[in-house]
């Protein structure tokens, strides 16, 4: 029977409905087995994380807030840490203070028309153990996200367990990636004006980079060398105006635009010039003392980049205007997430949130007081801290306590702040080992030993055998003078 041509048209819309919806379903559901499949591990391992504060009995050497990196975001973190009543643990890391410590004068810190940088890390640490953070001159080597607490491990043998975690280690500067970059590093290409500026007077020296840190990495260098050039790449600066206007203050910095550096020359023992493409498309040879990079920077996430989801250019992403990674109970605050601002302050605005999220988290899971009394707290080496092999002592009594206790060659080394890096004096121990230890005695501590032994000032050295002193020196600014007043005043180092 001929079906009516309504009727017909009806049929036909229904079987397209159904072959619609057929068809629809099985890619919904092919969609969900996709995306049960890419799961990351991060997110697997978060599903199966026991937050129970019940469980923490079975664990020792706990800390409730570790902060990994001591700048602006790890000290300012600290100190809500810290202030909440918390145990926080910085763990400082190969630069303490961060790379703040190595800029000179800052003019947009909140609250102060100019100020050091390596004062505000100064304060802001000050401010945390006034309020009772503790501190641990060492390196994170590994860490495991997979289980609560999570299991933090250090360079010196440390095992912490940490409830939270804050990673504020910051970034790293760029390098250009060109032949003779790494051949001549230390010997004529660096990265910091603040630290080197001083050995090229006379000098003609080349800074790379267009950006705000170029600008301030030649204006340091102008009040040493005898002409800065500065090469862009680009047919403009990228620093703001105002840093763009101190230039004029500088008449010995020449800025050359269109320039791209092809390759560090030397002698094989220094720079002595660079292979250039100008903006003529010509290559010529440019004759400089040394060339300081500043190009930007790398995140320092190479710890965690298997365990928190990162972006294109290696930050750790960041759950919308918190602080929180993409595992629960890890935060990140600083230039380690920040891929825009990377501004001292913003730095400690973000180490804020990540310390109010952290103690917001530890609430959630219901930590308390009475947790915090009833478990086993880690508590750093008691006396003085190990730092790279050295002995890192900030007390009087610590350091007569030290010097009594030890046998054989004793090298001290008494410095008004502390170390800047933790390798600093690796040479040194490394040099002696087997023959003698190494101290390093800080602060108003370093002060007291000078005037205890006759010394007028400090940076200042100190020898002692078999607990008896032998003989100081205020000319020990560097590993390789102390090394040199070690051997003229220990006859039993030269063998």
């Amino acid at each position: 029977m001929k079906k009516h041509p309504i009727l017909r048209t009806f049929m036909e819309v229904g079987m397209l409905i159904k072959k619609h919806y057929i068809v629809s379903s099985f890619f919904v559901l092919g969609s969900l087995l996709v995306g049960v499949i890419s799961i990351s591990p991060a997110c697997l391992a978060n599903s199966n994380r026991n937050y129970e504060v019940s469980s923490l009995s079975r664990f020792d050497h706990i800390v409730p807030m570790v902060i990994i990196g001591s700048g602006p975001a790890g000290l300012s973190a600290a100190v809500y840490g810290a202030r909440a009543g918390l145990k926080t643990l910085v763990i400082r890391g190969n630069l303490p203070g961060g790379l703040l410590t190595e800029t000179t004068w800052v003019e947009n810190w909140p609250g102060s028309k100019r100020i050091l940088g390596s004062d505000i890390t100064s304060h802001l640490q000050e401010q945390a153990e006034g309020l009772g953070a503790e501190f641990l001159d060492d390196v994170v080597t590994r860490i495991d996200f997979s289980q609560w607490p999570f299991v933090i491990e250090t360079e010196s043998g440390s095992t912490v367990h940490a409830l939270s975690v804050i990673i504020s280690t910051g970034s790293t500067p760029k390098r250009l990636g060109i032949p003779g970059e790494n051949a001549y590093w230390g010997r004529g290409v660096a990265t910091c004006a603040v630290c080197d500026a001083p050995f090229y007077k006379g000098a003609t020296v080349a800074v790379a980079g267009g950006g705000d840190s170029a600008v301030e990495e030649a204006m340091q260098l102008a009040q040493y060398a005898q002409k800065v050039i500065l090469f862009v790449r680009g047919k403009v600066l990228r620093a703001a105006e105002r840093m763009q206007k101190r230039l004029a203050d500088h008449p010995s910095i020449e800025v050359r635009y269109g320039v791209q550096i092809k390759e560090v020359l030397g002698n094989d023992t220094k720079v002595t010039g660079l292979l250039v493409l100008d903006s003529e498309g010509k290559e010529k040879v440019e004759p400089v003392d040394g060339i300081f990079v500043a190009i930007g920077h790398t995140p320092n996430t190479d710890l965690f980049k298997n365990d928190l989801k990162l972006d294109a250019h290696g930050h750790i992403i960041v759950q919308g205007r918190m602080q929180e990674t993409s595992v629960r109970g890890v935060f990140a605050a600083g230039d380690v997430e920040d891929s825009r601002y990377r501004q001292a302050g913003v730095a400690a605005g973000s180490g804020i949130k990540a310390g109010l999220d952290a103690i917001a988290f530890l609430d959630d899971i219901g930590f308390t007081k009475r947790d915090a009394q009833a478990i086993r707290l880690f508590e750093p080496a008691l006396g003085h801290d190990m730092c790279a092999g050295v002995m890192v002592v900030r007390s009087l009594e610590i350091f007569t306590r030290m010097v009594k206790q030890n046998e054989g060659v004793l090298l001290v080394n008494c410095r008004p702040t502390a170390m800047k890096n933790c390798n600093e004096l690796r040479d040194v121990v490394e040099y002696y080992a087997g023959k003698a230890k190494v101290m390093v005695v800080e602060g108003d501590a370093a002060i007291g030993v000078a005037q205890q032994y006759g010394l007028e000032k400090v940076p200042c050295c100190l020898i002692f055998e078999d607990g008896v002193y032998k003989g100081g020196s205020t000319k020990c600014t560097s590993p390789a003078l102390m090394k040199t007043f070690a051997n003229s005043t220990a006859p039993a180092l030269r063998s």
